[in-house]
């Protein structure tokens, strides 16, 4: 769909479908489109924009700077299968809120998203034998996060009726 028809059909999104565009823009830096997307959400009866969108907004801030607290203790003990189980763990709850990963850090925190980019491909272990293997996720701390980041999710959403996880 092209962009001035997407424009014009801004009443017609969900709240869910109005957070992943305002992220993909933030992420971009289009500060007007985060603006004419806040600013066609549909307003409700308790005169306050769409809580699920204006909610969900919000929780993504919070979601990331716990996932930036959590990256970067992982970083400054540097654990690489932590680090691999963090960012697993992140990817794990963003897919189940059908939020993409790259775009919330992205449109809130930039520079550790870079962060990540540069890290992630670096990642590895010593095995005893002394060969250096690419580090895998810690499977139960991936687990253990996203469950965190879900249990927040939901907190941060009270009025959500619908939507992931």
């Amino acid at each position: 769909m092209k962009a001035s028809a997407l424009t014009r059909n801004y009443d017609l999104l969900t709240a869910d479908e109005r957070l992943r565009l305002a992220l993909r823009a933030r992420a971009k830096g289009d500060r007007g489109e985060v603006e004419r997307l806040r600013a066609t959400c549909p307003r409700k009866v308790y005169e306050m924009r769409d809580a699920d969108y204006t909610d969900a907004f919000v929780a993504t801030h919070t979601i990331a700077l716990v996932f930036a607290e959590w990256w970067r203790g992982a970083v400054a003990r540097w654990l690489a299968a932590h680090l691999a189980g963090v960012w697993a763990g992140y990817e794990r709850f963003c897919d189940g809120a059908r939020l993409d990963a790259r775009d919330l850090l992205a449109g809130w925190l930039p520079n550790v998203l870079e962060e990540v980019d540069r890290m992630l491909p670096h990642l590895v272990i010593v095995t005893p034998a002394g060969a250096v293997v690419a580090a895998t996720p810690d499977e139960e701390g991936a687990e253990e996060i996203c469950d965190l980041f879900a249990a927040y999710w939901r907190e941060l959403r009270p009025t959500t009726r619908g939507g992931g996880l």
